[in-house]
C-alpha cells in the first residue's frame, strides 16, 4: 500500500515562475518545498523523489502541474486558495488540503510513504 503525508510550514515570500499571484503588499503567493519517498528497499530512509510530476487541484479541477528537480524540490506560483496534490497518475498526497494565502509562499514537505 502506498500512503502519502505532508507537513505544512510557515508562509514567507519567495518568487517563482508560473501564474502571477501577488497579495496587497506585492508578495508573491504560491507553494514551495520538497517531495521525498520514505520506505521501499532497505534502509527505507527518506530520499528525494526526482523529476516527479504532481497535479495541483482545486476541488476536482486540475489547475496546474509541477515537476520536482534533482533534489526533489518544487516551486509554483498560485493564487490564494485551497489546493490538493496528487502524483501524476498516482496517489493523492496529504494533508488533503494546503492553503495558499496572499501573504506569501506556503512551504510544504511532501512525503510519499511506500511502506
Amino acid at each position: 500500500m502506498i500512503c502519502a503525508a505532508a507537513l505544512t510550514a510557515s508562509a514567507g515570500c519567495l518568487g517563482s515562475a508560473g501564474h502571477s499571484a501577488s497579495g496587497p503588499s506585492g508578495a508573491v503567493s504560491g507553494i514551495s518545498g520538497t517531495l521525498r519517498l520514505v520506505g521501499g528497499p532497505a534502509p527505507g530512509l527518506p530520499r528525494p523523489l526526482r523529476h516527479a510530476t504532481v497535479d495541483v487541484l482545486a476541488g476536482d479541477r486540475l489547475v496546474s502541474t509541477m515537476t520536482s528537480d534533482e533534489r526533489g524540490r518544487f516551486r509554483l506560483t498560485l493564487p490564494p486558495g485551497r489546493y490538493r496534490f496528487a502524483l501524476k497518475g498516482g496517489a493523492d498526497l496529504r494533508p488533503p488540503m494546503a492553503v495558499v494565502t496572499a501573504a506569501g509562499t506556503t512551504h510544504l514537505a511532501l512525503i510519499l510513504d511506500a511502506r
